[in-house]
């Protein structure tokens, strides 16, 4: 069994010791910033990982569909490429 550690820090500890949170956020320990109500979870990425916003997900989303209905430009040349952009 698996057990993390959970550091909890107010926003002051955290703007005072970035580097120190930081650094045992990648080592393992949950780190969770309070500050009056609300609360957040310092994560580290991993190699390969991404973030998008839920509305970038969205565009994304209906880019891909658009795309798959058929509605797409192809360019074939440079020329075409240079009339699309506008150069």
């Amino acid at each position: 069994m698996m057990t993390t550690s959970i550091l909890e820090v107010t926003t002051r500890q955290f703007r005072d010791r970035q580097k120190e949170f930081l650094d045992l956020a990648r080592e393992g320990m949950q780190i969770v910033i309070r500050r009056k109500t609300d609360a957040f979870v310092i994560t580290p990425l991993e190699t390969g990982d991404t973030y998008f916003s839920q509305s970038a997900v969205a565009r994304i989303k209906k880019s891909v569909k658009s795309a798959q209905e058929g509605n797409v430009k192809t360019l074939e040349s440079n020329d075409d490429i240079r009339k699309w952009l506008g150069l």
